[in-house]
């Protein structure tokens, strides 16, 4: 049954109270994205198909999937992507990146091989690695947004990142083969987004806070 959901992840303490204590830092948070971004080249770089099984999409991202970025900056989807087996990322983030990355679905959708039955079917683990964005952060330096698409049959999580913080807005996350649809870190965000027939969960953040978000388990 879908309901709409304002409230912590399952590591936190559930309750206006906390909500609103936590509520100035996470617009806090916000902010500080907002403000990367405005820090960063005004170069966009594109991701599509073509180029990701071609010759690479920019520098540094070498032929076939996950696409790899490197170096923070903005990022846009100009059509979707196709990821042929579970245990392969869509888009994959290198560690050391000192700053943040903004990416831009564009509308488009990235999906893998997962198709999970509808209820009252349950849809069971997939055991696949492989996310549509994966982002395990090595610098405290970095930062993640993610914005306005689909991310569809995931061998795991639409999207993973441990970057603190991340925020995610404007995705819809279904058929993800893991334990939840997105997961994110401590102080990120997810708003305006939605979740559908994922192996498990919608959403987790760690400490963090979802809001706006409409969810199918």
């Amino acid at each position: 049954m879908d309901r709409t959901q304002r409230r912590e992840s399952p590591n936190g303490v559930s309750g206006a109270s906390r909500v609103t204590s936590r509520l100035t830092g996470l617009v806090g948070v916000a902010v500080l994205l907002i403000a990367g971004l405005a820090g960063a080249s005004e170069d966009v770089f594109e991701i599509n198909q073509a180029c990701a099984v071609g010759a690479g999409c920019f520098p540094g991202d070498a032929p076939g999937f996950p696409v790899t970025i490197g170096e923070p900056g903005r990022y846009r989807l100009t059509s979707n992507l196709a990821i042929a087996d579970v245990d392969t990322s869509g888009i994959g983030l290198s560690g050391a990146i000192a700053g943040l990355v903004w990416i831009d679905l564009g509308g488009f959708e990235i999906r893998g091989p997962v198709v999970c039955p509808l209820p009252p079917l349950g849809c069971p683990l997939s055991g696949g690695t492989g996310d549509g964005i994966h982002f395990v952060a090595t610098d405290l330096r970095s930062s993640l947004a993610v914005e306005n698409g689909s991310i569809v049959g995931m061998g795991r999580y639409a999207v993973y990142s441990s970057a603190r913080p991340a925020l995610i807005r404007g995705i819809r996350a279904s058929h993800s083969g893991g334990r939840y649809g997105i997961l994110v870190a401590e102080g990120s965000i997810i708003s305006d987004s939605a979740s559908s027939l994922n192996a498990g969960g919608g959403f987790f953040i760690e400490k963090g806070l979802s809001h706006s978000i409409r969810t199918a388990w």
